[in-house]
């Protein structure tokens, strides 16, 4: 079996956390950031950090509400020019940790929009969690504003139509 390589691993135990901690601050290291930068196929990211708390909703299973804010200054290409990019991403996440056996007890009570982890036990790895809204909040099509009127698919002269010799002949009779 091969093992996918994690690059921002911060597993932590959620029932732990409801008792020591209001709030577990991550931050990622050099290499983390270009290895993350690497898996997202992005120019670089300067810093990652992430808050995340966590509290237990009660019951006798896994049930936990994790909520967090992360931080980041990244570089991406231009979709247009390929000129770097510096992108600040300030921005929050909400997601709940459940047994996957409580899946159906809690369908009725789950928001449909709502994000759902699933842990056999109360092991959750935040960091790649983080790792993985950051992808989200990251912008998909980054452009210079200057290239904001360009577009490919748009051409600078008009064309000219190809029916329009047609045309010419039918006036002609």
């Amino acid at each position: 079996m091969t093992t996918i390589p994690v690059e921002f691993s911060r597993v932590a135990s959620l029932e732990l956390l409801t008792k020591r901690v209001d709030l577990l601050a991550m931050k990622a290291t050099p290499a983390e950031c270009e290895a993350l930068a690497k898996r997202f196929h992005i120019v670089s990211i300067d810093f990652f950090e992430a808050e995340v708390s966590v509290k237990w909703r009660g019951g006798k299973s896994i049930n936990y509400d994790v909520t967090g804010r992360l931080k980041a200054r990244l570089t991406q290409s231009c979709i247009v020019t390929l000129q770097d990019i510096v992108e600040n991403i300030d921005d929050t996440f909400d997601f709940r940790v459940v047994h996957p056996k409580q899946m159906e007890e809690l369908t009725e009570e789950l928001d449909e929009f709502q994000d759902i982890e699933f842990s056999e036990d109360d092991n959750v790895d935040l960091g790649e969690i983080a790792a993985q809204y950051l992808a989200l909040s990251m912008d998909p099509y980054p452009r210079l504003k200057e290239t904001a009127e360009l577009s490919i698919l748009t051409p600078s002269t008009p064309k000219k139509n190809p029916f329009a010799a047609l045309a010419s002949l039918k006036k002609d009779k």
